[in-house]
């Protein structure tokens, strides 16, 4: 089997992303509920003229805290609310088992594990498309052969959400719409998606209420239409979560901290 990293580079990425002005951003941010950084990228547009995807700078760390290695697997992100919606659903009833088990029966007439792979492999190569030759400075600083350089070529050559190419695995619907709408709508895991929705009465460029989200100009409180994806709404609950747990210890500490002092002083108890 050939290289993953060798097959990238002969693979075309066919990217369609073009560079976001600030108004944009601030749409984008709008969209997926939280402040962006290091967008290079918006792919297709919807009806009204908004970004249903974004493309991120690999080398640029978007997240937060420090990384093993100095390239991200994330490179597109599915910012549409009412495709984010809709593929929410659709995945909460069991799409990617469905479309995984289509990929398995290697059928002409639907997925085959031959789709799966091209576009991973696609993937990585529009990956190394935006690094350019940062890439190549990146690799040329550190040791061949090194544990950092390894991880390096590893994460640089990987497949949507971060797969390994030749896994057969549709893995994230979102994942999977993101590439397509930023890359020419190539890939054909995409494609098998938009059908899906389709014929579940999603029209994917967007219907009559949906803009009401993407428009900077109607305040939140009067619009009629917004969705909160399903992954910001566990982010918040584990968030909530973790202050909790850190408040309750921060109340447990103070009590023990204050029954220790008693212990120093036992009279304490005894005065009005």
């Amino acid at each position: 089997m050939e290289d993953a990293a060798e097959t990238a580079l002969s693979t075309p990425a066919e990217l369609s992303i073009s560079p976001p002005s600030d108004e944009v951003v601030q749409v984008l941010e709008r969209q997926v509920g939280h402040r962006l950084s290091n967008v290079v990228g918006v792919g297709c547009r919807c009806r009204w003229g908004h970004p249903q995807a974004l493309a991120w700078d690999p080398l640029a760390r978007h997240g937060h805290g420090e990384r093993r290695v100095p390239i991200d697997s994330g490179l597109f992100r599915l910012s549409c609310p009412m495709l984010v919606k809709a593929i929410d659903e659709w995945e909460s009833e069991g799409a990617v088992v469905a479309l995984n088990a289509e990929v398995a029966l290697n059928d002409t007439s639907s997925l085959r594990r031959e789709d799966l792979i091209t576009a991973n492999i696609a993937h990585a190569t529009a990956r190394r498309e935006i690094a350019g030759e940062r890439l190549e400075l990146l690799l040329a600083n550190e040791t061949q052969g090194s544990h950092t350089e390894k991880l390096i070529r590893m994460v640089a050559s990987s497949g949507i959400a971060g797969q390994t190419p030749h896994k057969a695995d549709v893995k994230c619907l979102h994942a999977q719409m993101a590439d397509h709408l930023c890359r020419s709508r190539s890939n054909a895991v995409g494609a098998r998606i938009e059908r899906g929705l389709e014929a579940r009465g999603v029209r994917l460029d967007g219907d009559d209420r949906c803009w009401q989200q993407c428009d900077l100009a109607v305040p939140e409180a009067e619009s009629t239409w917004w969705y909160t994806p399903v992954k910001n709404r566990w982010k918040l609950r584990k968030q909530k979560e973790r202050r909790r747990a850190q408040r309750a210890a921060q109340g447990s500490e103070q009590h023990a901290n204050s029954h220790g002092d008693d212990a120093e002083h036992p009279e304490g108890h005894q005065r009005e």
